[in-house]
């Protein structure tokens, strides 16, 4: 599962440098990231199944928004640029326009901060699976995790990334005087930045409500 979770987010990276790829790797890296899109769901098709039943406490609630937003942004993505293909499907003669383009843009960003948040909601699950259970290796994936998100939010801000997703920008733009590696090095920052502070606020809900509990415990007792 984490290897198709890892490859659906190095494809989402690439898809997304299609000023720098050009359209057609652009169209097949949105492929691939459809089919493993499709087999992350099928993997996990039993977390659906089980949205109506239960309780909802806070993480429950945060993760479940994250991920249901996730999915209409994603569905958003690969419906648009199905309907804007002039490789894959170009033989449909789909009636791509400019606002399919722009929709398809916008959504695409959504589609990787949503799909941030939802690894900072999982983070403690996925780091127990990649990280060996020993204090050195803890605390240099912490360290790389802390240095990635600091630089993620710098790069937030050379991105633009309020205007990619408010609809500020018409088309993305990136300056071929810079190297394409550091393209993918500010987006895959921007993910660390969005997964952090998904997970500080995932952190700070549980002590708040934490806190909640034990002050009304200490007012029972004094009751």
């Amino acid at each position: 599962r984490l290897l198709i979770d890892a490859s659906m987010a190095a494809a989402m990276l690439f898809a997304l440098a299609f000023r720098i790829t050009g359209d057609f790797a652009h169209e097949w890296a949105g492929a691939a990231a459809l089919v493993l899109f499709a087999a992350h769901i099928i993997l996990n098709r039993r977390w659906f199944g089980g949205i109506p039943k239960g309780k909802y406490d806070f993480r429950r609630t945060l993760n479940t928004a994250a991920n249901m937003a996730l999915s209409v942004a994603t569905a958003i993505v690969f419906a648009t640029g199905l309907m804007s293909s002039k490789y894959i499907l170009g033989f449909l003669e789909l009636p791509g326009s400019m606002a399919l383009r722009q929709i398809h843009s916008t959504a695409a960003y959504w589609t990787l901060v949503l799909a941030s948040a939802h690894i900072g909601l999982h983070w403690n699950a996925i780091k127990s699976k990649i990280v060996p259970d020993n204090p050195s290796a803890r605390r240099i994936v912490h360290t790389l995790c802390f240095c990635l998100a600091l630089f993620g939010i710098w790069a937030w801000i050379e991105r633009g990334m309020y205007g990619k997703l408010f609809l500020g920008y018409s088309f993305d733009f990136w300056d071929e005087s810079f190297p394409p590696v550091l393209f993918f090095a500010e987006n895959l920052g921007v993910m660390c930045a969005v997964a952090a502070a998904s997970l500080l606020a995932l952190k700070c809900g549980l002590a708040l409500k934490h806190f909640k509990t034990e002050k009304k415990k200490r007012q029972n007792i004094h009751e």
